[in-house]
C-alpha cells in the first residue's frame, strides 16, 4: 500500500495546482498569498514538499503589508498519517524568514487565523503536528499599538522530539540589539499550540546581562491568554 501511495504521489505535478493552493490558503486565512518560486513534491518513503519564495499578506489594519515571508520552506511528511487525512511533519525547515507580529487599538492580533466565512461562521486553519523544526536566519518583529517596534534576530532554532510524551527539546541562538541570546528548554508538541489548548513550557534565556528561566503554562497560546507562568533568575 505504501508503494502504491508513493507511486501515486510521483505522478502528481503539484506545481500545476499552485493557483488552487494559493486560493485555498487565502480563503482560509483571510490574507493574500504569493508564491514566487515553484512547489515541488519529491516522493519516497518520507515525501518531501519544497516551496520557494513565500509571501503571506497581513490584515488590513496592520502597518506592515506582509505578515510572513520565507525564501525556502521544506517539509518532510509522515506517510502513515497522510493515509488517514492527517498532516504530520517529520521535519519542517524554514530559511531566511521574516515574521511581523502586531496588535491594534482593540487588542486584536494578526497571528490568530480564525476568519469569517459567508459573514456568519468561522473557520480555523487545520492543526498539524511537527516532530522536528529547523529555522535559520529569521527575524521576528513585534509592535503593539502605541508602542515601539521590537525585533529578535534568530540565527538558528532547533526543535526535536524529546521523549515518549512528545515533549520537544528547544535550542536557539539569537540576538537582541546586537547582543547574543541563547535559549534552551522544552515545550509541548506544536499541535497542542495550534489547537489553542493548555501549553506547558520550561525555557531558559542566557544573555550577557541576564540569565533567567520561565516555567508554567499558557491556557490559550494563540492569544496569549490564561497565563500561569513564573520566572526565576
Amino acid at each position: 500500500a505504501f508503494g502504491i501511495f508513493a507511486w501515486l504521489i510521483s505522478t502528481v505535478d503539484i506545481n500545476r495546482y499552485k493557483p488552487e493552493i494559493i486560493a485555498a490558503v487565502e480563503h482560509m486565512s483571510g490574507r493574500t498569498l504569493v508564491i514566487v518560486g515553484d512547489i515541488s513534491l519529491h516522493p519516497n518513503l518520507i515525501p518531501t514538499l519544497k516551496v520557494d519564495g513565500i509571501r503571506l499578506g497581513n490584515l488590513p489594519w496592520a502597518k506592515h503589508p506582509t505578515m510572513l515571508s520565507a525564501d525556502h520552506v521544506e517539509a518532510r511528511l509522515a506517510l502513515v498519517p497522510l493515509l488517514f487525512g492527517e498532516v504530520s511533519l517529520r521535519r519542517l525547515s524554514i530559511d531566511n524568514a521574516e515574521l511581523n507580529l502586531e496588535t491594534n487599538e482593540s487588542n486584536q492580533n494578526n497571528w490568530s487565523f480564525a476568519t469569517e466565512i459567508d459573514g456568519s461562521q468561522t473557520f480555523d486553519l487545520p492543526t498539524f503536528d511537527i516532530t522536528a523544526l529547523e529555522i535559520n536566519n529569521t527575524i521576528i518583529s513585534h509592535q503593539a499599538f502605541g508602542e515601539g517596534h521590537n525585533s529578535l534576530k534568530i540565527s538558528d532554532v532547533n526543535l526535536r522530539k524529546k521523549d515518549s510524551h512528545n515533549k520537544l527539546a528547544l535550542t536557539a541562538k539569537a540576538s537582541v540589539n546586537g547582543e547574543k541570546l541563547t535559549i534552551l528548554g522544552e515545550i509541548d508538541p506544536i499541535k497542542r499550540f495550534f489547537e489553542n489548548k493548555g501549553y506547558h513550557l520550561s525555557v531558559n534565556f542566557k544573555h550577557r546581562v541576564f540569565d533567567f528561566a520561565i516555567e508554567g503554562s499558557v491556557g490559550q497560546p494563540l492569544t496569549l491568554e490564561a497565563l500561569d507562568l513564573f520566572a526565576t533568575a
